[in-house]
């Protein structure tokens, strides 16, 4: 088993009981190489994970096991989907859906206590809007 593990700041900015949960575009990538792409496939198919830190706490994934049916947290989420049809070509997840999970201890103060993201695969059919 390979581990890689660095971390990386970025510049994105959440803010909790603001903008309405509306999508931001956050980055374009206009070309990927055949070596890059070839790379990102087989860390998909090796079944990577992207671990996020939000305020310190670790960001995870929601699940269902498919043999009992519990329901439960894994931390971090899948790079991509590589389950079925899509063996052959990968999918990269490219969207993320994100729940702030937050508590007030006093009117007007929020902490973050829980952060859950699932991750998906989006592929616009209409130009994304940037001015938002």
């Amino acid at each position: 088993m390979m581990l890689q593990t660095f971390i990386l700041l970025t510049s994105t900015k959440i803010k909790m009981l603001e903008d309405g949960g509306v999508c931001k575009k956050l980055c374009t990538v206009t070309d990927i190489s055949p070596e890059d792409s070839q790379f990102i496939n087989e860390r998909i198919r090796e079944d990577y994970a992207l671990n996020w830190l939000v305020d310190g706490l670790p960001a995870a994934e929601k699940k269902v096991d498919n043999k009992t049916g519990d329901v439960f947290y894994d931390m971090g989420f899948n790079l991509g989907d590589d389950d079925g049809d899509s063996y052959a070509n990968p999918k990269l997840n490219n969207h993320y859906e994100i729940l702030l999970e937050y508590h007030t201890p006093v009117s007007g103060s929020h902490r973050v206590v829980g952060v859950v993201v699932w991750p998906s695969r989006f592929v616009p059919r209409f130009p994304i809007r940037t001015n938002i």
